[in-house]
């Protein structure tokens, strides 16, 4: 049956009454205020809403932070504000030595060495190596002469000896001189005096204080002693009595003795022979000047 304008009036707003029913009302954007106040009430509380509400903030806190902590390592010398160890001047008197390790030799020192051996540190023996083979053990003596034997010590870790010869082997008196400096060169001159001056070639650049003993007895067979030209200009040069020699003056500083079972081949040696290293053997828990029980190994 045909529609009346009726029907189709009523059937339009039939159709309006549904479609008004089924779409969704637009919501209208906030304005800026509304905007924030929702974002506020949508933001985490605590410590990360206050950086999230002041996001300045962060940059400020962060150099804070990264300068407590540089502070903190500074003030306790951690890295990297680490306090560099100072090299111990007296490492040389504290362990034992080896022969040349192939670095270049100091022939010629501005100063004396540190004092690092006293009467009560230990006990010291030196191995003298000769080139033609053999070797003399010398048990040193820091009770009568700490400072000769401290120079000595120091000399031979050095390995200022290394390479020199016993330029001097006599039967009036009878010694075995070793220690000038010149004799690393076969061909050197050594006619100018024995230490004169601590600049004179045949010495270390220094001189060591006189420590003479109260008699010439301790000059006996196998014992050591520092060569002078006079009093205080003892560098160097050292001898060895192969022979008695309590006829010389008290005046050269006696430090130490060969040991018996070397004694032998201190005997051998001629003059020119060649030292090819002098080492040291040291027991902080020796006793200074004493010969241990245990005759310190030879090669």
């Amino acid at each position: 049956m045909p529609k009346t304008s009726a029907n189709k009036s009523a059937a339009r707003q039939a159709e309006r009454y549904r479609q008004a029913h089924q779409t969704e009302r637009a919501v209208p954007t906030p304005n800026g205020a509304v905007r924030r106040a929702v974002q506020k009430r949508q933001a985490p509380a605590g410590f990360g809403g206050f950086i999230r509400e002041f996001p300045w903030l962060s940059g400020i806190l962060t150099v804070a932070i990264l300068g407590a902590g540089l502070l903190t390592l500074r003030a306790n010398h951690l890295p990297p504000f680490a306090i560099k160890a100072t090299p111990d001047a007296c490492a040389w008197a504290k362990k034992s030595s080896g022969t040349a390790n192939g670095a270049k030799i100091t022939r010629t020192y501005a100063s004396a060495p540190p004092a690092c051996i006293t009467t009560a540190t230990g006990n010291y023996q030196a191995v003298l190596y000769l080139k033609k083979g053999g070797n003399i053990t010398i048990q040193l003596d820091q009770k009568a002469a700490p400072v000769t034997v401290n120079n000595f010590v120091f000399l031979a870790t050095h390995h200022f000896y290394d390479g020199l010869t016993f330029h001097r082997v006599v039967t009036n008196p009878l010694v075995a001189q070793a220690g000038d400096p010149r004799t690393v060169d076969p061909k050197a001159d050594l006619s100018q005096g024995l230490t004169q001056t601590p600049s004179s070639p045949d010495g270390a650049g220094y001189f060591i204080p006189d420590e003479l003993p109260t008699s010439s007895a301790v000059y006996k067979a196998q014992s050591i002693a520092m060569a002078n030209k006079g009093k205080g200009t003892t560098s160097s040069q050292f001898f060895i009595s192969t022979g008695d020699n309590t006829s010389l003056p008290a005046s050269y500083n006696y430090f130490g003795q060969v040991t018996n079972d070397t004694f032998a081949v201190l005997k051998t040696v001629q003059q020119n022979d060649v030292i090819n290293s002098i080492t040291i053997t040291y027991d902080p828990k020796g006793t200074p000047g004493v010969v241990p029980a245990t005759p310190t190994p030879t090669k």
